[in-house]
Parts: C-alpha cells; structure tokens; sequence
C-alpha cells in the first residue's frame, strides 16, 4: 500500500473516532487532497454534532468534485435547517456540477426553504447568499429551465437588488434569456435598456449583436455608450464598420466609446481607421481628441497630412491632448518636435503631469539634442518631472552625453551644460543673420541655438534698421521664436541641486547597464555618505550579477567589508549580492557573518545566499553548514527557521527530516505547513512514513492537527 492511500485511510479514520479538532482538520485535508476514496468517511460527517465539522465536511466533498457525493448532499440541504450548512452545500454542488444539482439550486433561486431557522435579530437572511449563488450556478451552466425563475426574480419588487447579477444570468443562458434581454433593451425603461446592453455583452448569441447594434442609435446617450462596449466585449468586428459611422455621434461619450471600442478591433484595418480617426484631432471634446492621439495607428508611411494635424495638438489647451500627441510623434520618430517638447519641458507653469510625459516622449525620440535639458531637469523641484527626466536619459544612456550625466549625478558632481562660445566682435558680422536665414539653419544643435540667442540679446545686437522700424511678420515670427530660445536658456542654465531621490533612481537604473564604468561608479558608491544610495548601488550591482557576474571581480571586496561593517540595508544588500556571484570564496565570509549577525533579515538573506552557492559547488565546510541549519530550525525568529528548512531541502539533506518536522511543533505550530512544504522537497515517503507513526502517537488533538498539516502539504499538487 502506497504511503498516501495510508494517509487518507488514517484521515478517514480520524473523522469518526477523533475529537472536534481532529475532525475539522483531517476533513480539510481529506478535501485538499481530492481523493474519491475519503467520500464515505466525509459523509458521515454532514450531520456531525459540530456544526464546523460538518461544513468543513461539505466544503471538503465539493473539492473533491464526484458526483456521488450529491445525494447526501441534497439530503443536507433538505433536511439541515442551518443557513450556513445549506449555504456551504450550495456552493459545494456548484463545484460538483451535473444535472442532479439544477432542481434544487432551481428551488433555492425562486424562494427561501420552509424548514429554514432564520434569527429575527440578524438583519441578513442566509438566504440572500443562496439565492445569488444559484443564479450565479445557474447561468454559468447555462441552464434554460432557470429562465422563467429569473425573470421572476427581477419582477419580484420585494426581492433583493441581484438585478446585474440575474441579467448576466440570463445573457450566459441565451435563447429565451437573450430574448428577454433584447425585449427589454428595446422596451424598457433607459436605466433597464442600459442595464440590459451591459449584460448582453456576456452574451454569445447571433441576433445579441444585431440588437446591440441597433441599441447604438438609442436616443439616450448612457444607451448607445453600453451597447457599443457590450459589442466590444463580443468582439464583434463584423460590426466595425457601423461602429465608425458613430464617430459623428453629437455625445462626445459616444465618439470616446467608439474610439475606445474600434481601436481593439481594427488591427487588419489600420489605414481605413487612420482616416476616420484623423477629422477627431479637430473634435470639440479634449477626451475626444486625447482618445484619437492614443488610438491613431502607426502606419508607415504616417500619412503627411495627418502628421501636421498631430503636430498641430502640441498646441491644444488641453495638457492631456498635448501629452498624447508628444507621445505619438516620439514613437513616429519625428524630430522637428524637439524644440517644442524642450520648450514644454523647461517651463515650470506648465502642468507637472505634462512635463513629466513630455520628458518620456524625449526619451522615446532619442535625440541627442534632450540631453542638455533633461541633465537640468533631473533637478527639478517636482519629483514626477525630474524621474521622468531620468527615465528618458536612461533610455538615451547609450549615448555617451547621456551616460556621463547620470554618472555625473550620481557622484553629486555638477551638471553642466554647455553651449558654443559668445561670439566675438570679430564675427559678428556672420552671426546677424536675417530672419530667414535664422530660421533655415540646422548646422548647429537647438541647445546651441537657443545659446546663441541669448548671447546676441545679453550683446544688445539688435540690428539698428529692425529696431527703429514696425516688423514685416516673418520678422515678428522670428522674433518671437528668439524670444521663446531665450526663455528657455534662461530656465536652462540657472543652476540647481540634485535631489537625493535623483541619485537613488540613477543607482537603482544602472543595473540595467553592464558597462565597466557604471559598474565601478556602483562600487564607488557603495562608499558613500547616503545609506539609501549605498542600498540602491549594491542591489543594483545584485541585479548585475544574474545577468554578468563575471564582470563584477572587483566588488568582491568592497561587498565583504560592507557585509561585515555596513549598516542593516546594506549589510542585507551584501548578502544578496555575494550570492549571486557564484564566488566559492565568499561561502566562509557568509557563513562567519550568519554565526555573528543579530539581524534576523540579514541572517535571512545570508542563509539563501549561501544555499545559492552550495548549489552550484560544495565546500569543504558544508558539513559544519549543514549541522547550523538544522540548528537553526530551533531559533526563536520564524523567518530564519523557515530559511533554514528551505536550505536543508534544497541541498538535500535529508538527516534533518526530525528536526525539520520537530520545528512544526514550535510557535504554537505556526511553521507546520511551511516545515511540511520542506518535506515534500526533501522526501515525500520518507517524511510520509516518520508523520504517519505520529499520526497514533502524539497524545493531543492540538499537536495532531501540525501533523496532520504536515501531511497535508507533502501530498498536496
């Protein structure tokens, strides 16, 4: 006999002759372990004098799902007066399932249970929760005969308010369901037509469709929105082409729904959507023109025409459209945006939430050209703008310009940005271009630009026939972009403190980078002042070591003496770290910082990091390893005794078996389950063999229940 039939004949035997304790808890893991054999036992226990016996009975008979246990069951259900036992048994047929369950969960829908003890000072009736779970069942089943109830249910004024809940139902049924659902979207009342378009959208039938789409020339707007997400939720892609012609709806809701609907059905249909949804960037409703930037697909070639059109919403009042359109220009690659996002960018009136977008789209756009501002905007007092600005330099940090600024930050070194010389007197001549060719030349960056602006207005190099005479409008447009260029070199190059929280995402960011540079900035800062960065440096040096730790020889030192004398969060980081190196030489250190550590998580993390590297090679300690473990399994924090059997399991070491399940025992049996997980990846039958001959020898219901926990967990797939 196979050591689990012997476990469930002993749990079986334990349902009869245990106490109230025994009882519950091997029937819980009679039903986990879903074994058909433990059916009679279970039953038994349906009218046991306990009444959590008996649901922990029935609860048990619907996880292990046979159909032979509906009969007793059904008995139950009709014989207990108990709420809660006819509730438990409720749920336990759903699970079974099978035609034997429709009449009475049909009963149970239409009306309470005569023989049902109802406590007059409750205001709940356990009813209700029956009622709702068997039309739940019921419509999940798909179950005809359950149509007349539910409508029933709804036209019944004194029942509870299930009425989303029974419309679902009735879409799930279909047929005579769905056709009541068509009724009333047609004839009810708005609130009813609503109700019945978003049921209808769990509805698999034919003319669902047709009534929905018919549904969206509804004359109340909340009407026509349902109707075209409930085809969405259908995927009715058949329907995409009546769905567009809604994009003229007068309800701005209704062109958002079509929008929000057609961009998940249009995938082989991008052009024809790219025409529709291109008049939208010109709508009256921001939320519409925001939901077309978001829904224009890609296309290539981007049609020109509509490529201005987006460009053009850089300029809209509204920040949502404007994020939307920076967003998808950045992902178009289009980059005569620049100047305009750095001036969206640099301008601290403008909306936090914006610029923190605009920063992202920069990023997106890879131009070089972002580096300057965004190096300035890491600074920024707004904590959302300057990690955007981060994020986008991360995304840039191939370049080198981007790189040696985040390098820069992260030492506190000073960020400079710098831009061409002054011009001299000598050349002035060249610099006073006319407006034209100011305009026309894209030799120099817009960083430069935007410098030497400033530099001709802080000269007072206004050419003497402009300044005495009224500006043509080409000039006036000139001039208003020089003033904007100095605008923004002003906000440019005042200069600012680096926020710490810049320098803690910088370290966290740089472990996605195995560049010999970065990681020694890592190491470097693992020596620094802020405990925080010193975290984020070595767990960012821990991410390295998964992908590369070849390449992190050099650390090897600095981690040690930080295991060894840094404070708790690195000491923690170290741990981590020395783990994944892969490094045999670092299991001593570890083992001598784990004998001398009070830090429980540290002791912790320095248990799993030597488990990694035992695993990979042993060590000529390993014994004296092992032997501390199962010490170990003794200690007063739960987390290092869990750590501790994890470790024993994972390495095999199956001396432990007692003293892991010794450990079950301890802190009120809190570690049984956790200490029977360890079992079962140390050895099954073994642990099995040693559970069972306590199973008839621990004296006391209290103790017997980790046993049986134990076993529960060594069997359980």
């Amino acid at each position: 006999m196979s050591n689990k039939k012997q476990v469930i004949e002993s749990l079986c035997h334990l349902t009869s002759t245990g106490d109230e304790v025994d009882r519950c808890y091997a029937s819980k893991a009679l039903g986990a372990l879903g074994d058909a054999q433990a059916i009679p036992a279970l039953v038994q226990r349906l009218r046991d004098e306990d009444i959590d016996v008996s649901i922990d009975a029935i609860e048990a008979l619907g996880h292990i799902g046979n159909p032979q246990a509906i009969p007793p069951l059904l008995e139950s259900l009709n014989s207990d007066p108990n709420g809660e036992i006819k509730m438990a048994v409720v749920e336990a047929l759903g699970r079974i399932g099978g035609q034997d369950i429709i009449s009475p969960l049909l009963d149970i829908a239409k009306s309470c249970p005569v023989d049902m003890v109802w406590d007059d000072t409750d205001s709940w009736n356990d009813w209700w929760d029956m009622q709702l779970k068997a039309v739940e069942i019921l419509g999940g089943m798909r179950i005809a005969e359950a149509v007349p109830v539910l409508l029933g249910i709804l036209e019944d004024e004194e029942n509870q308010d299930i009425e989303s809940e029974v419309l679902k139902a009735l879409a799930q049924i279909g047929g005579e369901g769905e056709k009541s659902l068509n009724q009333r979207l047609t004839e009810g009342t708005p609130r009813e037509r609503r109700r019945a378009a978003t049921a209808l959208g769990f509805s698999q039938g034919k003319e669902t469709c047709k009534a929905l789409a018919r549904a969206m020339t509804d004359q109340i707007v909340d009407v026509r929105v349902a109707a075209i997400r409930a085809l969405g939720k259908q995927g009715a892609s058949q329907y995409l082409d009546i769905m567009l012609r809604f994009l003229k709806d007068p309800a701005p809701e209704m062109r958002r729904a079509v929008i929000d609907v057609t961009k998940g059905l249009s995938i082989s249909k991008d052009k024809a959507m790219l025409e529709k949804l291109t008049p939208l960037l010109k709508d009256s409703s921001s939320a519409v023109r925001a939901a077309a930037l978001l829904a224009l697909p890609e296309v290539a070639p981007f049609p020109e025409k509509t490529l201005e059109q987006v460009k053009q919403c850089l300029a809209d009042s509204d920040n949502k459209v404007i994020a939307a359109a920076s967003s998808l220009l950045a992902r178009l690659g289009e980059q005569t945006i620049l100047q305009k996002l750095l001036q969206i960018l640099s301008n601290q009136e403008n909306d936090i939430i914006l610029r923190s977008q605009v920063a992202t789209a920069l990023g997106v756009l890879g131009n070089q050209e972002a580096v300057g501002l965004l190096s300035w905007t890491i600074k920024d007092k707004a904590q959302v703008v300057r990690l955007a600005a981060l994020k986008a330099l991360m995304a840039l940090h191939q370049t080198p310009e981007a790189l040696e600024v985040l390098l820069a930050a992260l030492k506190k070194r000073e960020i400079v940005v710098e831009g061409p010389p002054v011009p001299s007197s000598d050349n002035e001549t060249e610099t006073k271009q006319s407006p034209a060719a100011a305009t026309d030349s894209i030799a120099m960056s817009t960083l430069e630009a935007i410098a030497m602006d400033n530099a001709a207005v802080a000269k007072n190099e206004e050419p003497e026939e402009i300044a005495h005479q009224k500006p043509d409008e080409e000039t006036q447009k000139y001039m208003e972009i020089v003033q904007d260029n100095l605008e923004l070199g002003e906000r440019l190059f005042v200069p600012k403190k680096i926020n710490a929280d810049v320098r803690y995402l910088i370290a966290r960011i740089l472990g996605d980078s195995d560049q010999e540079k970065v990681i020694r900035a890592l190491i470097e800062a693992l020596n620094d002042d802020d405990p925080q960065l010193r975290c984020a440096a070595a767990d960012s040096l821990a991410q390295i070591a998964r992908r590369a730790p070849e390449k992190l020889a050099d650390a090897i030192g600095s981690l040690v003496t930080h295991l060894n004398i840094g404070d708790r969060e690195l000491r923690l980081a170290c741990a981590r770290t020395l783990g994944l190196l892969g490094q045999n030489s670092a299991i001593p250190v570890l083992f001598t910082c784990l004998q001398n550590e009070e830090d429980n998580n540290v002791r912790i993390e320095t248990i799993q990091s030597i488990t990694t590297l035992l695993t990979v090679e042993s060590h000529q300690i390993k014994k004296d390893i092992l032997k501390h473990f199962v010490e170990l399994l003794q200690d007063p924090e739960i987390g290092v005794c869990k750590a501790a059997a994890t470790a024993l399991a994972t390495l095999q070491y199956k001396e432990s078996a007692d003293s892991i399940i010794g450990a079950a025992f301890a802190n009120a049996g809190a570690m049984a389950r956790y200490m029977g997980k360890a079992l079962r990846h140390l050895d099954i039958e073994e642990s099995s063999t040693k559970l069972l001959k306590m199973l008839n020898s621990v004296p006391e219901s209290h103790q017997r229940r980790f046993v049986i926990e134990m076993l529960e967990e060594i069997y359980l797939t």
